[in-house]
């Protein structure tokens, strides 16, 4: 019984330092997946309580995103009885 669990504990280990990288191949990939950016095109839809980033090509769909958001900031500041001290800033993308 020993000696099979030594055999076993012996294929584990030599398995174990088949299957190990060496370490040089374990630091090689921080950092390279660098991302790109492009030049963002943020344009700005200012409303009443809002301040809302946006890129022109959703210009009608943040339109629509503006009218819900002031309906639903007028309905929940009567029910909870509070008010912005000043515009929120929200982003659709």
């Amino acid at each position: 019984m020993i000696t099979s669990m030594r055999c076993l504990a012996a294929l584990t280990i030599a398995a174990g330092s088949l299957l190990a990288r060496p370490a040089g191949a374990q630091q090689g990939g921080f950092g390279q997946n660098q991302v790109a950016y492009q030049k963002f095109d943020w344009h700005v839809m200012e409303t009443e309580h809002f301040l809302i980033h946006y890129y022109p090509q959703i210009t009608e769909a943040t339109r629509e995103g503006a009218r819900m958001a002031e309906r639903q900031y007028a309905r929940l500041s009567r029910l909870l009885k509070h008010q912005f001290r000043e515009k929120k800033p929200l982003i659709f993308f």
